[in-house]
């Protein structure tokens, strides 16, 4: 199968062929929101009150046990796994991602899914500090660079969706980059299944068993989203089957990319 996606039905800002534009700011109006920024947050709180309400998923981070206990000295939340974060995110819960540098983890491609850049660890440090809730930007880190691909996203702190949403608020659902668009999923193993769904549900998309479809769900699907390994693969569907790792390049791109041929293997390992 070598067919281009097609983005119809996709609410993203999209240019004449269905890429994202994607824009940088001019220096002078970062400093300018760097600014207001700083003066909205500059009065100094609570130790126990300066990450209130936020709940934040740990990717790779290390010593986890430390950062832990830092997050919780703060009022600060931590959550195990992106089926929990989903449901958080479900009832307008403020998450984060913490990790060390660009990774295809589920959590990291949580943070991705709604078009936030995780952040450095030094995050925490900074506000711990400062004794405020800091300026995330000068601690975001880049969302990865997608496989055989030689563009990737700027910066996050000269990507203009992140800047305008001050790093921290994620893109409204309706808006992200799988909003508007079926998938069926298919998989033998139970947390490879619910993973992927609190993924892709994450990133405005909609879910459906691929073992349990009808014919008017199945002709209305994307593609099929498949675990590498799995034994039977969904036969007699009209649409793409693709691995997981097309995904990835989606949010790694922040838009709906072209599938791949089967033959051009994906490479990603700490899913």
């Amino acid at each position: 199968r070598n067919r281009d996606s097609n983005t119809n039905g996709s609410n993203n800002d999209n240019n004449s062929n269905g890429s994202r534009r994607i824009h940088t700011k001019k220096s002078p109006r970062k400093r300018q929101k760097q600014e207001r920024i700083q003066a909205t947050t500059n009065q100094k709180l609570p130790k126990s009150e300066i990450l209130k309400d936020y709940y934040f998923l740990l990717s790779k981070v290390k010593p986890a046990d430390a950062v832990v206990k830092k997050i919780e000295s703060m009022g600060g939340s931590v959550v195990e796994t992106v089926v929990q974060a989903r449901k958080i995110s479900k009832s307008g819960g403020k998450i984060l991602v913490i990790s060390d540098k660009p990774r295809t983890t589920k959590k990291f491609l949580f943070s991705l899914a709604r078009g936030l850049a995780p952040l450095k660890k030094k995050f925490l440090d900074a506000c711990l500090h400062q004794s405020v809730f800091v300026d995330v930007l000068p601690y975001t880190i880049n969302f990865g660079i997608p496989q055989n691909q030689e563009k990737c996203l700027p910066m996050p702190e000269k990507w203009v969706p992140l800047l305008d949403r001050d790093g921290v608020h994620p893109e409204v659902e309706h808006s992200r980059i799988f909003s508007g668009f079926n998938f069926g999923v298919a998989g033998d193993s139970k947390p490879f299944l619910d993973n992927v769904t609190a993924i892709i549900q994450e990133s405005g998309g909609r879910v459906y068993s691929a073992s349990k479809l009808s014919k008017s769900v199945a002709a209305k699907l994307h593609c099929v989203i498949c675990q590498r390994d799995l034994e039977r693969v969904p036969k007699g569907l009209e649409c793409e089957i693709v691995v997981f790792g097309w995904v990835v390049e989606c949010l790694q791109s922040q838009e709906v990319v072209p599938f791949r041929h089967p033959d051009d293997a994906y490479d990603f390992t700490d899913f």
